[in-house]
């Protein structure tokens, strides 16, 4: 600190927890886990089809798509996640919702998220 002042946590010295500065902290919580999962492909697809489906306006109604599960990326994610299943499901759903399609669109998951599917509500 440059106002005169000690920070005394620091003058304390342990053999296991030595000093480091802020910056040397990583950004993302957790257990190291990469990437984003909204920078996942799937969710830049999802969000380009949403985006088309408010562009061009397409009925929602007339959507039923299912989310490979069984790619790469996907099985990567599951397996560096414990709460993937709900984390991927809210982040769905808060897509849609962003989209202005909540109520329209459900996001529809089967056998513990096994599959998603995306599927346009009945009239």
């Amino acid at each position: 600190m440059n106002d005169g002042t000690v920070n005394k946590a620091a003058t304390l010295e342990f053999k296991t927890m030595p000093n480091i500065s802020r910056s040397a902290i990583p950004l993302n919580r957790g257990r190291g886990h990469g990437a984003n999962m909204e920078d996942m492909e799937v969710f830049k697809e999802f969000n380009r089809m949403l985006d088309e489906v408010v562009r061009q306006g397409i009925s929602p109604y007339e959507i039923v798509k299912e989310i490979d599960t069984t790619t790469e990326e996907m099985r990567k994610q599951k397996s560096q996640r414990k709460a993937f299943t709900e984390t991927f499901r809210n982040l769905l759903k808060d897509c849609v919702k962003a989209h202005g399609l909540a109520g329209q669109l459900d996001v529809r998951e089967y056998n513990k998220g096994e599959r998603f599917f995306i599927v346009g509500r009945e009239i």
